[in-house]
């Protein structure tokens, strides 16, 4: 039988008091299912804290469940059939090469993914046949070849295992005892695997754990719906539904708001008193070394995975396409990779160098992807770079987890993340920290539009939304409790979607926030003497004018006058000198003069010569700014300045230069010198690219998240390439691409080039556009040149996410 159980409170509902004890006895085996290992650790925790200690339930996760029924249903056999996802992308990758010879490495991964998640759906194959009439026709066709190999293969992957599971079990069930599976903490059960639980349940004692809050505000094409035989009422009772929802939770956890960057004053505010153990969870689902330092207190237990082999990886496959510019026979680099190994074998060298240990299993991991590779056909075609990333990719999923925890003498409490908000203890002092600054994702679909409406016919998709209503449902059950301490960042209800749903009926503001920072003191945040921003002005500002434009300068006016007013003229921006560690501001220096260095020497990849520029260009960093720099962060530094500046040498070379003949590369050209409207032209690109008099514009940024979008730049939200063509003092016509490179993973770039149709969309009506940005540009400055009151005005509310005066601004 299938059970819903609704639950209110997680202490509750964990000493399984809804199964009837006259059964427990009675029941074959007892196992509590999760999605994963992590949560499962965290769920056994949770039963030896509150439940029966005589009650012996194993909890396993869906991928220990899968084997176990297999094993059940046709013994190790058919175990043995299985394959993990290592062993697909290699069935399907090789299928690929002599299918799709001309598409990429990246064409096979998004194609892959969409047929397995569309595989996660339904394992009709006619239906998936209709639904992939919406998609572009290649995607279509590489889609249905997978879907037909699959089928002759006779592949048992996860989804037809979960089929499989399903139409054995209850004709191998009976006559037998029935079983007990309570499914507990999943954000999102597919379709495969919903019909799967209820085929279990006609033989067997089925129960999902869910949070009666989030159920009651979900939508009804939600997963736990259909697993909901009643879910056909869900839109007669949505009415009562939001009445039960419009009642205020009765808060009793000590509430405090902080300003961004000034976490650390008000968390040693707020736990001062506190002399027992604390539990520390950060907003975000995957914790990380960085997130956990920013905590100042000691003795304080944390756990969060660390990739000590992936450099190591990267590392040989640098020296593995070094070595095989093209291609290489596959018993050619199986010899080669045996050589490898051998050296690194020495046992000498393992003693001295722990590195030779990494590197050694890094390729080894590569030398057993190639291994079955091989085993998959004897038609051994010549491997190329195609393989080479997909051997990477197999080894990368074999990499051993790996974790770091503290070594304590005395353990004070501990540090966790929101995907262990579930052992949550009300008799322990705990502390929620909600900042901007964590990064907290939920599982979502990425259908096209005319192919979810049909996909939403047969069974559920993963929404975003039901995620962030499962964590608002664990917040307000913490928040019950006075033992609890929220700690939030100020705006951040009020600007972001996801906190204001959390938080939706709580009136978190107009709690009183008790010892919280005054008005006085978050206006006087800054070092220094700084004139509050409440009595800079009363709409008259009086300054000596400014007469210097750029590109920032002008990006900043428009996204808010006052922001504009404050960091360019007042010259209030805060500035901090740090000299003992890399700065964000460091990390983009760096990269930047490691690129410069490096191509003014050569166009072409030379390792040595890279390794040598990035040693050098660190250290002349180092003893410029004069900083202290322990031996492990500059190792780091090391490590990530060779990784992403390889990356993008690699990708400046193979994606930017390609087709570029005899090119010739400028760092920080500068715009031309001239005058406009009073406002003298500074500035400067960071890549100017000529070739046979055309000319590429190119901006260096960090990460994605400082790119524009292309809509920005279209409707002139975002002008610094508009501004960098006008103010050059080049023809517009010889400009044939330009665009920002994304130094942190230069794949994101974005990119526009004459010459490539499928992203040339920036030179469509050029010319038009072109004096359309001229227009704008002037309009700005003429307002930009008689303002006197430099009003806050966001652009848009998104502008103010890290704007520097954001705490102290007094912006509506």
């Amino acid at each position: 039988m299938l059970n819903l159980i609704l639950y209110k409170n997680t202490q509750e509902v964990y000493s399984f008091n809804f199964i009837n004890n006259n059964k427990k006895n009675l029941y074959l085996e007892k196992y509590i299912v999760t999605p994963g290992p992590k949560i499962a650790d965290v769920v056994r925790g949770k039963i030896s804290e509150i439940s029966d200690t005589t009650e012996v339930i194993d909890v396993i996760t869906m991928a220990k469940f899968i084997k176990n029924e297999l094993v059940r249903i046709g013994g190790g056999e058919l175990l043995e059939k299985f394959k993990r996802k290592e062993d697909l992308l290699l069935i399907y990758g090789r299928a690929w090469k002599r299918l799709w010879a001309n598409c990429s490495f990246e064409n096979f991964l998004h194609a892959y993914k969409l047929f397995t998640d569309l595989r996660s759906l339904t394992l009709n194959q006619e239906l998936i046949g209709e639904f992939c009439q919406e998609l572009e026709e290649n995607l279509k066709n590489q889609i249905l070849s997978f879907w037909e190999l699959s089928k002759n293969l006779d592949i048992l992957d996860e989804h037809s295992a979960y089929g499989l599971i399903a139409e054995k079990s209850v004709s191998t069930d009976q006559l037998k005892q029935k079983r007990l599976y309570i499914f507990s903490e999943f954000s999102y059960l597919s379709a495969v695997q919903v019909d799967l639980l209820k085929r279990l349940a006609e033989g067997n004692d089925v129960f999902v754990l869910f949070p009666e809050d989030a159920y009651l505000r979900a939508c009804g094409l939600d997963w736990i719906y259909w697993l909901d035989n009643n879910r056909e009422n869900k839109k007669d009772n949505d009415n009562d539904n939001d009445k039960n929802n419009d009642k205020d939770i009765d808060i009793k956890a000590r509430p405090y708001f902080f300003t961004k960057n000034n976490l650390k004053n008000i968390l040693t505010k707020a736990i001062t008193e506190v002399e027992t153990e604390i539990e520390i969870f950060l907003s975000t689902l995957n914790n990380n070394f960085f997130y956990t330092q920013e905590i100042p207190f000691s003795n304080l237990f944390f756990k969060y995975p660390v990739e000590i082999f992936e450099e190591y990886l990267d590392t040989q496959f640098e020296n593995i396409i070094e070595s095989f510019p093209h291609t290489i026979h596959a018993e050619a680099f199986k010899v080669h990779l045996q050589d490898t190994i051998k050296k690194l074998t020495n046992q000498k060298d393992l003693k001295k160098d722990l590195n030779n240990f990494k590197l050694l299993k890094a390729t080894l991991l590569i030398y057993h992807s190639l291994l079955k590779w091989m085993d998959l056909s004897q038609d051994h075609r010549p491997i190329d770079h195609f393989d080479f990333k997909l051997f990477k990719e197999v080894s990368r999923l074999r990499l051993p987890r790996l974790y770091n925890i503290p070594i304590l003498n005395n353990n004070f409490g501990k540090i966790e993340d929101f995907n262990t908000l579930l052992s949550f203890n009300p008799n322990k002092t705990t502390v929620l920290i909600i900042s901007s600054d964590y990064q907290l994702d939920f599982i979502s679909n990425n259908y096209p539009e005319k192919m979810l409406s049909k996909l939403l016919s047969i069974g559920p998709i993963p929404r975003k939304e039901l995620g962030i209503l499962i964590l608002s449902s664990k917040i307000k059950e913490m928040l019950r409790y006075k033992n609890v301490i929220l700690l939030i960042e100020e705006g951040l209800i009020e600007e972001s979607y996801l906190w204001h749903k959390v938080f939706e009926n709580t009136k978190i503001k107009e709690i009183n926030m008790g010892e919280n920072m005054t008005e006085k003191q978050r206006t006087t945040i800054f070092e220094g003497t700084i004139t509050p921003i409440n009595e800079i002005i009363n709409d008259k500002i009086i300054l000596s004018r400014n007469n210097t434009i750029s590109a920032t300068r002008l990006q900043n006016y428009l996204d808010c006058p006052r922001k504009y007013y404050l960091n360019h003229l007042e010259k209030i921006a805060p500035q901090f000198i740090i000299t003992s560690d890399f700065t964000v501001q460091d990390r983009g220096s760096i990269a930047h003069s490691i690129l410069e260095s490096y191509f003014t020497q050569t166009t072409s990849y030379n390792k040595n010569l890279h390794l040598t520029v990035v040693k050098e260009t660190i250290a002349k960093h180092i003893e410029k700014n004069k900083m202290q720099i322990e031996t492990f962060d500059y190792e780091m530094m090391f490590a990530e300045m060779r990784r992403s500046t390889f990356n993008t040498i690699n990708y400046i070379n193979e994606v930017i230069l390609k087709n570029i003949i005899n090119p010739k590369l400028y760092f920080e050209y500068k715009l031309k010198k001239r005058v406009l409207m009073g406002f003298k032209i500074k500035g400067s690109v960071d890549l100017l690219i000529e070739c046979n008099n055309n000319f590429y514009i190119y901006d260096f940024k960090r990460s994605s998240s400082s790119i524009a979008k292309d809509k920005e730049i279209v409707n002139y939200k975002k002008i610094q390439l508009w501004f960098y063509i006008r103010h050059l003092g080049l023809n517009p016509k010889n400009i044939s691409g330009l665009g920002y490179i994304n130094l942190k993973s230069p794949k994101k770039s974005l990119l526009y080039r004459r010459d490539n149709k499928k992203n040339e969309s920036f030179f469509i009506n050029f010319d038009e556009r072109l004096q359309k940005y001229k227009e704008v540009e002037k309009n700005s400055l003429t307002i930009l040149k008689n303002d006197n009151t430099y009003k806050v005005c966001p652009r848009d509310p998104k502008v103010c996410d890290y704007c520097f005066i954001k705490s102290i601004c007094p912006k509506e």
